[in-house]
């Protein structure tokens, strides 16, 4: 499914959700919003991510942020990025 260095971010996109799983922390995982619809939401340059895009993302947090969290929350973003709050 996932070719080239793409193949690789996958490898830690996946052990992230593992280790989410494993830690019981909510998780936001822009790659399941923003994949199915990559030609729509990401920019030709395959890095950035249009204006729909960014809304879809920023939808996707809003709804995981909108309810209070006792825990901390881990997002992935479409690419490599990772933070905990």
């Amino acid at each position: 499914m996932y070719g080239g260095l793409d193949k690789y971010i996958e490898q830690y996109r996946e052990s992230v959700r593992r280790m989410a799983k494993a830690q019981k922390l909510p998780l936001v995982d822009l790659d399941a919003v923003i994949r199915p619809r990559s030609e729509q939401y990401v920019l030709p340059d395959g890095v950035h991510l249009t204006a729909e895009g960014n809304e879809a993302a920023a939808k996707a947090v809003g709804r995981r942020g909108s309810h209070r969290l006792e825990q901390s929350v881990m997002r992935v973003s479409f690419g490599i990025g990772l933070s905990y709050e």
